[in-house]
């Protein structure tokens, strides 16, 4: 067999997917995060340490963040725009309560999108000296 010829369709197939990867995702991207890990140290007397996570619409549509849900009641999250325009650029802000709480916490947030994605983000907070 002749690959160079494209015996079988082998080319064929080879350069479809290549087009559909290189071309087409882009244009049904969703959200692209700057990061999606964020780890803080907590100074003794703080109370809650807050953190950004920015992103951006890398797609061809407007995407409508649909919700965000925390891993527990001490964190809370919330976004700073409800339709994010292609190409737009936006970010969720985390909260999180120390309260009495000791050593390392991780806590999760999921943000879903119009597009059905589902995002996760972590942040890991270390508390010394509790």
């Amino acid at each position: 067999m002749d690959l160079a010829r494209g015996d079988n369709g082998t080319v064929r197939r080879t350069f479809l997917i290549f087009f559909l990867f290189a071309f087409l995702r882009p244009a049904f991207a969703g959200l692209e995060w700057e990061t999606t890990f964020r780890e803080v140290r907590a100074e003794p007397a703080e109370k809650s340490v807050i953190v950004v996570f920015p992103f951006r619409n890398t797609g061809g549509e407007t995407l409508q963040i649909a919700g965000i849900q925390t891993s527990c009641g001490c964190t809370s999250a919330k976004a700073d725009c409800k339709e994010v325009p292609a190409g737009g650029k936006g970010s969720v802000e985390v909260r999180f309560d120390i309260g009495k709480r000791k050593g390392e916490q991780v806590k999760g947030v999921i943000v879903r999108t119009s597009d059905r994605e589902k995002h996760k983000l972590v942040l890991r907070v270390l508390l010394p000296g509790r």
